[in-house]
């Protein structure tokens, strides 16, 4: 009597097993390269928001001290000097070495990003009246979203009290 022997095969050829080592390796690059791409993109996105909200921060209190003042006492370059109703002085500054805005010495500008230009001009005809241009990029120049910069201007007046006899 014949014994039968199963004719399935037992395991992998070696050209199976290729096959299989080529097909997952794709798969496993075509994943790494997806998952790469969307963190660098997350990244970037991330540090554009931080540059938008810290400029337009800037941008907003540097209004409101001037809309709040008494008067516009210097406005020219890079440093704006104010006075409120009680004569105290305000001093805004751009300190070019550190990159950041000061606000009477001490800094105003977050530490993630650099302003890197601020000016104040005298608005013409209007008494009180500046106009602000501010710069800002992320602080990390060799990180992610390092080449995204933006530039805010605006005008803003001084809410000058009147004192009537």
């Amino acid at each position: 009597m014949k014994l039968a022997h199963p004719s399935a095969p037992r395991g992998f050829t070696i050209i199976e097993f290729m096959v299989y080592v080529a097909i997952v390796s794709v798969a496993l690059t075509v994943f790494a390269n997806f998952t790469i791409s969307i963190t660098q993109n997350t990244a970037n996105l991330k540090a554009k928001r931080a540059v938008q909200q810290n400029a337009e921060l800037l941008l907003a209190k540097i209004s409101q001290e001037i809309r709040y003042s008494q008067n516009v006492v210097a406005a020219s370059g890079s440093t704006l000097t104010l006075t409120n109703s009680s004569g105290s002085t305000t001093t805004i500054s751009w300190n070019s070495t550190s990159k950041e805005v000061n606000y009477n010495g001490a800094p105003l500008s977050n530490t993630y990003v650099n302003v890197t230009s601020l000016t104040f001009v005298s608005v013409t005809g209007i008494s009180g009246g500046v106009t602000v241009s501010l710069t800002v990029q992320p602080k990390y120049a060799g990180g992610l979203g390092s080449a995204y910069t933006i530039t805010l201007t605006t005008t803003a007046v001084s809410r000058q009290q009147q004192v009537y006899s």
